[in-house]
């Protein structure tokens, strides 16, 4: 998604304190190749410090997209890529003196292209003598030759992406989203009050403490008193999770056979009482009758590569059971970082938490995604036992179940470096036994790979005993901590994937493994002895094992595009997150395969549920696009029993029919295997709680549309034509619903969000302006003089003539006088 123009800062200057002396380096692209995956760029480094540099030194830089041509490197520069995504090192020889004030500069060939502001150098610093200079990055580009390869969308563009975009009366749209199942509006209306006086049945356990901290800054909510006005019973006959919320007159009561469903209940009452405070109406009779579609409603929150802390996760708990989202995926450990405290394990801590500066990584791990030099950036940072405790018990509270995501034995490089320190530490001391019980790698090991993110050294040797011990102690530590937090352990996830082939292959510790184990035929059966062991280790706790799909799939060179299944959990307690799911890709059936096999699945869908997949190709964009542009409007169109029934990214991504016709359908007589749906926030490109935000928001009320309510209409519309009519209507009255009434309750709740504010679409027509936006009801601000518009600026109302040399620009606002970022308008 996109960010604002206050995020800037991170991507266009990456800069320390103004009143601390840098290196300026202006990195300037000078022609776009799309067609070779090329730029070529001129580095032009100044040193603006009170320092001369005559000795040897190295400049340090992150960069998700590309890295260095070495074959363009002029005479006495080294280049090196460190194991990793986007760390790189350029080092220069003696004659390269840079003087105070003095500059140097020199053109390079990079491979990869950089396709939007997050894919520029960030986390910048120099090194000379051990000593650690700032970076200030400068970065140009719209002026590089070939620069509309790029096809970045105009204002042109996205007024015709949004054309069925119309304002509609408030009269039309729902009163909650996700929208509930049955409502029914009665005659007669009441006025909001103030303060509620509320009585809940014993049996229900929801505490007056919970509901009056939900309904703070709405109405004062008050017990004990003579006369009820909210009312909330047992009703035995109701589905888990349901509730009947009835208000007629002044009377208010909710119904619910479970603590959840009571709590839904709650939170729709919220919802009705906001848009009647917000928009100053009255609160209409209602009877609502409401279910979840899919007992699994999740999301991902990552807090591996870029870490936050609980105040923020705390804050993200709040939205999610504001919307009825039921589980939390938390990725607690990556290559990148491991973010929560083991008691005993020290170093994944001391060490395996802190991305900075480093020559052997025995103090923190590498700087990666921008952390920079320092070990105080968003690249740091963990979770303390106890705080770890607070959430669980916080999410808990709120109907969230955690599920703590550990992956094993990949993506588990921050483990490996920190047990290695371990190893080194008990080895000085003489104790060999304790060094080697935790540790996780072959140091013999030969094996060639190379991870999804550029490692070889990121995963664990499953052939020495003490990386089970190690995995072992992590879950028992875990599971400690879910017994302090009185929370029920209901699932682990394992993780597991993006598994390189190549790994072990070359490891003497697993031919001697293999050997003594019996394990005959390929490193598909060691890996599957592996996880058997994991397996029967979770199950001694009674917890279901999750993780990705690849834990299924046979290990061959296309790694994670894979789609053999090896079917050996058959009958087993695992629940498949089915992720890699990019159009056209070979994989869109893969989640009906293993649901026609028996497997108990959860639709993760890349191509529109990755939150921190980009939506376009417009260049103030954060965040990735390996696997397609996915925009508000790809999510909800997904149809999660037959892909293919989406129309709308049918068309988008030129699915042919024969395609179609070659892939796997769901038996409808597994469709229960299928129980649910989640979204995945991943923070390669997050590097603050600003873009955090935007990622979060409004995505997660797009998806608990899908993961709580019943599917539209036009999913049940054979003929084309009309099917496409009624989409867009239907889609036209959910954003209405969005930017009229949803986004202005986030501004009121929680403390609010630095939530997406997309570009708006304009164009002229006969010498008239018209604009539109993705969310009617969100204002559209312009200027006439090329100014970039602010909170003062004229609002779009409807179309209206301008001049010839008038030059517009566009940007969208919210009810508090944020902006999103602007756009210009062709004249």
């Amino acid at each position: 998604m996109k960010k604002i123009s206050t995020l800037l800062l991170f991507f266009f200057l990456i800069s320390c304190s103004q009143n601390k002396p840098v290196i300026e380096v202006i990195y300037t692209i000078n022609e776009f190749n799309t067609e070779d995956n090329r730029i070529n760029v001129t580095l032009d480094i100044t040193n603006k410090t009170s320092k001369d540099i005559s000795s040897l030194w190295s400049l340090h830089w992150n960069q998700i997209s590309a890295k260095l041509d070495k074959g363009s490197l002029p005479n006495n520069l080294k280049y090196e890529y460190v194991g990793g995504q986007s760390y790189n090192i350029l080092s220069f020889g003696e004659d390269y003196t840079l003087n105070k004030g003095e500059s140097i500069s020199f053109d390079l060939k990079q491979k990869g292209v950089v396709r939007r502001k997050s894919d520029f150098p960030m986390g910048g610093f120099v090194v000379i003598n051990d000593e650690i200079i700032d970076v200030k990055f400068i970065n140009l580009w719209e002026n590089a030759k070939d620069v509309e390869d790029l096809n970045i969308p105009t204002a042109n563009d996205r007024f015709n992406n949004n054309y069925s975009s119309k304002l509609l009366d408030k009269s039309q749209l729902d009163l909650i989203v996700p929208t509930p199942n049955k409502i029914e509006l009665l005659d007669g209306e009441i006025d909001l009050k103030n303060k509620y006086s509320i009585d809940v049945d014993e049996s229900l356990n929801l505490s007056f403490d919970l509901i009056e901290s939900l309904m703070s800054g709405v109405v004062d909510v008050v017990s004990n008193e003579n006369k009820i006005d909210i009312k909330v019973s047992f009703l035995d006959t109701l589905e888990k999770e349901s509730y009947i919320l009835n208000i007629e007159n002044d009377v208010i009561s909710i119904s619910a056979s479970d603590r959840s469903g009571a709590l839904y209940g709650i939170q729709s009452l919220k919802q009705i009482f906001l848009v009647s405070q917000l928009e100053n109406t009255p609160i209409k009779n209602i009877k609502i009758n409401d279910s979840p579609k899919f007992s699994y409603r999740g999301m991902l929150l990552d807090i591996s590569r870029n870490f936050y802390g609980p105040k923020k996760i705390k804050q993200i708990l709040d939205y999610m059971s504001f919307f009825k989202i039921n589980y939390l995926d938390f990725r607690l450990t990556d290559d990148e970082g491991w973010r929560l405290e083991i008691p005993g394990l020290e170093e994944l801590t001391e060490v395996g938490s802190k991305r900075g500066f480093t020559k052997d990584e025995s103090d923190n791990l590498i700087p990666i995604y921008g952390s920079g030099p320092y070990t105080d950036s968003t690249g740091s940072g963990y979770l303390s036992r106890s705080e770890f405790v607070d959430i669980l018990s916080y999410a808990n509270d709120r109907n969230i179940t955690v599920i703590p995501q550990i992956s094993y034995p990949s993506h588990i490089r921050s483990a490996i470096i920190s047990m290695n320190v371990r190893y080194q530490k008990y080895m000085k001391l003489g104790d060999k036994e304790e060094a080697e019980k935790y540790w996780l790698t072959d140091p013999d090991d030969q094996s060639e790979y190379y991870s999804a993110q550029g490692f070889d050294d990121n995963i664990a040797c499953i052939c020495r005993e003490s990386a089970f011990t190690f995995y072992e102690k992590v879950i028992d530590e875990i599971y400690l901590m879910y017994k302090e937090a009185g929370v029920k352990m209901k699932k682990f996830g394992v993780g597991a994937d993006e598994l390189p082939y190549g790994a072990w292959r070359k490891s003497p510790l697993c031919d001697e493994f293999m050997k003594e184990k019996s394990i005959t035929g390929d490193y598909n059966a060691l890996y599957q002895y592996q996880q058997r062991r994991i397996y029967d280790k979770l199950s001694s706790y009674g917890l279901t094992m999750t993780g990705w799909d690849d834990i299924l799939l046979k290990l061959t060179e296309k790694n994670q595009s894979e789609t053999q299944i090896k079917n050996f959990f058959e009958g087993d307690d695992i629940l498949l997150f089915v992720w890699k799911n990019d159009w056209g890709g070979g994989r869109q059936d893969m989640i009906y395969k293993y649901a026609n096999l028996g497997y108990k699945t959860i639709m993760s869908n890349s191509s529109a549920f990755y939150f921190d997949m980009v939506d376009d190709k417009d260049f103030d964009n954060i965040g990735l696009s390996w696997s397609g542009y996915a925009n508000y409007k790809d999510m909800w169109t997904v149809d999660v029993f037959d892909i293919f029934n989406d129309s709308y990214g049918v068309k988008k991504n030129n699915i042919s029919i024969d395609y179609i016709n070659k892939s796997d359908k769901l038996n409808p007589n597994n469709r229960d295997n299928i129980i649910g749906v989640q979204s995945q926030i991943w923070s390669e490109t997050i590097v603050s709680e600003d873009i955090l935000d935007y990622m979060f928001m409004p995505n997660i009320i797009v998806f608990s549309q899908k993961a709580w309510s019943e599917d539209d209409s036009w999913m049940k519309i054979s003929d084309k034509e009309l099917k496409d009519q009624t989409l867009e209507m239907e889609w036209n009255k959910f954003t209405n619903n969005i930017g009229q009434r949803v986004l202005p309750m986030i501004d009121n709740i929680f403390g609010g969000l630095s939530y997406d504010l997309p570009k708006p679409g304009g164009v002229v027509i006969n010498d008239s302006l018209y604009a539109n936006t993705v969310f009617p009801g969100l204002k559209i601000k312009y200027t006439l003089d090329g100014s970039v518009p602010n909170s003062n600026s004229n609002n779009y109302i409807s179309p209206f003539k301008i001049n010839e040399d008038d030059i517009v620009h566009l940007r969208l606002f919210d009810n508090t006088g944020r902006g999103g970022n602007d756009i210009k308008v062709n004249n």
